[in-house]
């Protein structure tokens, strides 16, 4: 993958848990956060 690949696949990530955690049950994404990416924790906690 190229870098500029890279990044709009990051950028289109970013927008898709823009959308989708918002709208989830805290806990529900949260249990899942911590399974397959904890280094998103911080983030979950700042826009939730």
């Amino acid at each position: 993958m190229t870098n500029q690949a890279s990044g709009s696949a990051s950028r289109q990530s970013t927008a898709a848990r823009a959308q989708l955690w918002p709208a989830a049950d805290r806990n529900d994404v949260e249990a899942i956060v911590r399974i397959v990416n904890p280094s998103l924790l911080a983030e979950l906690d700042a826009r939730c």
